[in-house]
């Protein structure tokens, strides 16, 4: 639950910089993508790295269709969330597609051995639509 707030939280402050008087709804083919990796002890700043390498993040961010890209820590719960924007859910599966089976830096494969558990320690909440910024 706590993590869910924290996503949530994230998510508001993201966007309240934005002043507007009436929420804004966004095109409901837009897709939010929430990933949060519980890391091994000591491997943080190892995969902040990995994140802000040249095969990673800079990656994604240049998809066709990924609109932003947030790389941001939790050190209290060492947790490391990326929060992604997409113009649709059709776009993100595709750059899934390429991470899973084209992505010639094995990109996702490495980033489960940041991860307590493998892929125990992975969360996505993926294709997340009609959202409404305030």
């Amino acid at each position: 639950m706590k993590r869910l707030l924290l996503l949530l939280s994230v998510l508001i402050f993201t966007k309240c910089q934005q002043t507007v008087k009436n929420p804004i709804q966004n095109n409901n083919n837009n897709a939010i993508v929430i990933i949060t990796t519980k890391v091994k002890d000591g491997m943080m700043s190892d995969l902040v790295a990995f994140m802000d390498s040249e095969n990673v993040l800079p990656v994604t961010r240049k998809f066709k269709g990924c609109k932003s890209v947030v790389q941001f820590v939790n050190k209290e719960n060492n947790i490391h969330v990326l929060l992604e924007e997409w113009d649709s859910v059709e776009s993100h599966q595709k750059y899934v597609n390429y991470r899973m089976n084209e992505d010639e830096s094995g990109a996702a494969q490495k980033h489960l051995t940041f991860a307590v558990g493998g892929t125990e320690g992975l969360t996505i909440i993926g294709n997340n639509t009609n959202y409404i910024y305030y």
